[in-house]
């Protein structure tokens, strides 16, 4: 679609709306019949003798040598620039000036010397674009803070007045939410201007920086007055007028406009870009026009700009140092991509310690990497930054990367009463009594079949009938899967024997099935809770994070004001119950947290483990005296009573680093706390955040981002399953207390058959005379 067809489309749109006008000034008396409102009365139309007027009187458009009217020319162009823009309301901003020719006049805003209902106001209130037309001075109390309400878009003639009503504009920073159209008279045509006046670094640089930055070049043009395009492009290097802002030059010359745009990559250099947007004749509209694109794309070279950054060396996944000028990870691989699009150099500086940032005093003060943009000691941070709604009153941040929450990991106990259990537990205690039931019943049957086998054919069979203590011995040798030296006689206590072998099998089989998914699966024992809410009702366990986690500053800070929500309580009732009960709950680092929630179960030789090196360095006496103390010491407060609070992908991320078998008896909790998302942390109304958010956009579109979340930040912790198989003392200590307890049984028996003889002999009872000496 070219620019006619595209105006066209835009006008038939604009027919149906809502018509408003809106006359920040009075009217003078004569033509207020037209309008219902006016502007100054000076003119803009150079012919300024009555016979020259009169003449445009019988023609709107043009005068008696056949040339259209400067007052004709700028209200054309300004329907068609509103137009093709698609703006729905305008501010036009006169005063009584006329360096060279007040451009926005009131008699031509009216249409003086032209056709009824030719003006300007008019033609703008029948397209139905709401119109406000003020002074300067009046136009400084309508530009309004980001987000908040009121006019965007002005137009104003480049005059001493207006320039020194943009500086005022420039000092709010509130040139780059509002756009700007000036119209001045230039001696040089736009086309002849540089595509960049370059200007002079400034001499003040950061502290945090090197004191020497590279300088973007020098100044190319002579300073010149106002109403020139060059001295507009000059002045625009006063101004806070960035990649976001829209600054629209229009030199108006010989019946003809050219448009062009000026703005800076950024606030350390004053080096201006020019661009050229193409030019516009009453005849054929605009050619060729080139503003109607995204301007942050159009502006995503950024020039070599230098970007200085601010980082924390903690988690090495989201950020690892590679050079002065170059960084991995997660969020170094998004910022050195940043780099890449939009062509700007980087160097940075890390901060010690986990310096993300906190308040420091009641006036909102802050510290660490949010306390570097506060201060605009730096551009961005190169480490992730968590998105907090006190953090966003002094800093700004990017779309978000990822979403992050806190969650509980806790060291599991196994269940030393279950462990023991482990042989009785694969079957059910009526299952249990069903078998012995049924190796009763087959015993007597056993028994039974058997002797009537004798009796029915005494002659076929020379054994001894079988007893039931005999029947009942083969029974359980069937069901323990042993032999039996005894062997039914005849067919029926055969079959019973034989089903009895096969009942047995059966249940064997069965049993050790069972069993052998017991001893595969590890048995924790059951907590006490399952959420951060019933752990702030236990006092007798301990919770930690790292020092200055975000958990600790919402939850001392941030939650200790009233009124509080649920949520804020919960934290509150845990920072004062759990954390504070003990400073030591506090740690320099995550493996430091995991690691203290496995004391009390294990013995812990771990790099971090201050105990455990000072170990190293005392006698075998000593050695011994500080092991009991340091296990009389965990029995005191609760051994292992240790939950450690951490972002759910970091913590699991230094859980790999453990080895496997603490790794694997560490369990992470159901339930997200403090969610939200981590960013890329910017200056408050950074320039650069519409083409960041704009390239992170497109990565996450391509991929690229999902690649960078699997590459980092997803890889969880793999159990050796060979550790989880492994029978320890207490998996078999059943086994031992069942043999203890045979062992046991055995000598009470032999204790009671001794008893028993003795007693015959006390009393003179005959001795029992055994069978194969009376043969």
């Amino acid at each position: 679609m070219n620019n006619e067809q595209h105006l066209k489309k835009l006008q038939h749109k604009k027919s149906i709306r809502s018509t408003k006008v809106q006359v920040g000034t009075k009217i003078p008396p004569q033509d207020t019949s037209e309008l219902g409102g006016g502007v100054s009365s000076r003119s803009l139309c150079s012919p300024s003798s009555k016979t020259k007027r009169d003449s445009r009187e019988n023609n709107p458009s043009r005068v008696t040598d056949g040339t259209i009217s400067d007052c004709a020319i700028v209200t054309k162009f300004i329907l068609d620039f509103v137009t093709m823009h698609d703006w729905d309301s305008v501010v036009i901003v006169t005063n009584n000036e006329l360096e060279g020719g007040d451009l926005l006049s009131g008699r031509c805003l009216r249409g003086g010397g032209l056709a009824k209902g030719a003006g300007l106001l008019e033609r703008l209130w029948r397209g139905g674009r709401r119109t406000t037309v003020v002074s300067t001075f009046v136009a400084r109390t309508l530009v309004q803070p980001t987000d908040t309400p009121g006019p965007k878009y002005f137009f104003l003639a480049d005059t001493n007045a207006s320039r020194d009503l943009l500086t005022e504009v420039s000092r709010r920073e509130a040139l780059g939410h509002t756009a700007w159209v000036i119209l001045t008279r230039p001696s040089m045509a736009p086309s002849m201007v540089p595509s960049t006046v370059l200007s002079t670094v400034p001499s003040t640089v950061p502290s945090t920086v090197p004191s020497t930055v590279p300088s973007m070049g020098s100044s190319t043009v002579p300073s010149m007055g106002p109403s020139t395009v060059p001295g507009l492009v000059q002045f625009t290097s006063q101004l806070n007028a960035f990649i976001p802002s829209e600054l629209y030059l229009v030199a108006f010359q010989q019946g003809k406009i050219n448009v062009s745009s000026a703005y800076r990559v950024g606030p350390r250099v004053s080096t201006v870009q020019v661009e050229e947007g193409g030019h516009w004749s009453p005849s054929e509209g605009f050619v060729e026009y080139k503003f109607l694109d995204d301007r942050v794309n159009r502006r995503r070279d950024f020039k070599g700009y230098p970007i200085y950054g601010t980082g924390v060396d903690v988690f090495d996944f989201f950020t690892t140092y590679l050079s002065e000028r170059d960084v991995s990870g997660f969020v170094g691989d998004l910022v050195t991509t940043l780099k890449k699009a939009h062509n700007f150099s980087l160097s940075y500086h890390i901060l010690d310690g986990y310096a993300y940032g906190k308040p420091i005093d009641d006036n909102n003060n802050w510290n660490g990497m949010v306390g570097d943009l506060q201060n605009k000691k730096v551009d961005l941070t190169v480490s992730e930054l968590s998105v907090t709604s006190e953090r966003a009153q002094v800093v700004t941040f990017t779309q978000p990367i990822r979403v992050i929450s806190r969650k509980l990991f806790v060291a599991t106990v196994e269940d030393t009463k279950k462990k023991i259990l482990t042989y009785f537990r694969p079957m059910d205690l009526p299952v249990y009594a069903c078998i012995f039931f049924s190796m009763v019943v087959m015993s007597t049957l056993l028994m039974l079949t058997d002797r009537a086998t004798h009796s029915l054919m005494p002659c076929k069979y020379s054994t001894t009938p079988m007893s039931w203590s005999s029947a009942s011995w083969c029974i359980l040798s069937a069901v323990l899967q042993q032999g039996c030296a005894i062997y039914p006689n005849g067919l029926s206590p055969r079959i019973v024997f034989w089903f009895g072998f096969i009942l047995s099998l059966l249940v064997y089989t069965a049993y050790s099935a069972t069993l052998t998914s017991h001893l595969a699966v590890v048995l924790p024992a059951a907590l006490p809770f399952s959420n951060l809410f019933e752990l702030s009702k236990l006092s007798d366990w301990n919770a930690g994070c790292n020092r200055d986690d975000l958990f600790q500053i919402t939850a001392s800070q941030t939650c200790a004001v009233d009124p509080r929500s649920d949520e804020c309580q919960t934290l509150f009732d845990v920072w004062n119950k759990n954390v504070m009960r003990d400073p030591e709950n506090l740690v320099g680092s995550y493996t430091e947290g995991l690691l203290k929630s496995l004391e009390g179960h294990y013995i812990l030789c771990h790099p971090v483990n201050t105990w455990c090196r000072s170990l190293r360095t005392l006698s075998p006496c000593q050695h011994m005296v500080q092991v009991t103390t340091y296990f009389v010491t965990l029995s005191t407060h609760g051994a292992g009573q240790y939950v450690f609070i951490g972002v759910g992908v970091t913590t699991r991320y230094y859980m790999k680093q453990l080895p496997s078998a603490q790794a694997c008896k560490i369990k992470e909790l159901q339930g997200l706390y403090i969610q939200g998302g981590i960013a890329i942390g910017l200056q408050r109304q950074s320039p650069f955040q519409p083409s960041f958010d704009m390239s992170l956009q497109k990565i996450r579109e391509s991929g690229l981002m999902e690649k960078l979340v699997t590459k980092w930040l997803s890889k969880g912790v793999v159990c050796d399953k060979q550790n989880l198989v492994s029978a320890d003392i207490i998996d078999v200590s059943s086994l031992f207390i069942l043999l203890l307890f045979g062992i046991g049984l055995s000598f009470v028996v032999l204790t009671v058959e001794c008893i028993v003889v003795r007693t015959r002999k006390s009393h003179g009872m005959p001795k029992v005379i055994c069978k194969s000496k009376l043969t």
